[in-house]
């Protein structure tokens, strides 16, 4: 779960946004994860220090193959509020990834991006397998932003949902969250 939740922050940063708020809702199942708490505290800039607040369970043992995969949608309200699909470009928008390599990834200059490692729980080493009885629990993580182009960061003032889901490798959803952001 917590896992899932640093990377749900991860996709909010990835779009190169500033969030003013940050609400959740499981989607499926939470046989996998418990999602308890996501509470960032500053807004997002890039680059930025932010401070916020997870909670989440790992209720069962992640499969090592297991898949993570990213939709972001814009908010536009033209006759009516519409989603808008944001295509996955290099490393950002809907994405799909592994996720044992996506946690290994962390901080690369060349591609950067969110440190799913700042919130892991003390003492463990940050990888995968991701087990169990894990619990990731931070108050007041500082979670760094990198700096994102000019122009990405002029895009996506708005409303924003981001669809995370944790698949095996059948493709079967093992947790699903949606994270609606305003952003700007």
């Amino acid at each position: 779960m917590e896992t899932m939740k640093v990377l749900v922050v991860f996709s909010i940063l990835a779009i190169g946004v500033y969030a003013q708020r940050v609400t959740f809702n499981e989607c499926g199942s939470n046989e996998y994860f418990t999602l308890k708490q996501v509470d960032l505290k500053d807004k997002i800039t890039f680059p930025s220090i932010v401070r916020g607040d997870v909670h989440a369970v790992v209720n069962k043992d992640i499969p090592a193959d297991a898949t993570i995969s990213f939709q972001v949608y814009k908010i536009i309200n033209i006759f009516g509020e519409r989603r808008i699909k944001i295509p996955c470009v290099g490393i950002y928008g809907s994405c799909d990834y592994n996720l044992c390599k996506f946690i290994a990834k962390k901080t690369d200059p060349i591609e950067p991006r969110f440190d799913i490692c700042v919130l892991w729980p003390e003492g463990m080493q940050c990888g995968c397998p991701v087990s169990e009885g894990m619990v990731f629990k931070k108050q007041n993580a500082k979670l760094l932003f990198p700096q994102l182009s000019t122009i990405v960061k002029l895009l996506n003032k708005g409303k924003y949902v981001l669809n995370i889901q944790l698949r095996d490798a059948q493709r079967q959803s093992l947790y699903c969250v949606d994270f609606n952001v305003h952003i700007g």
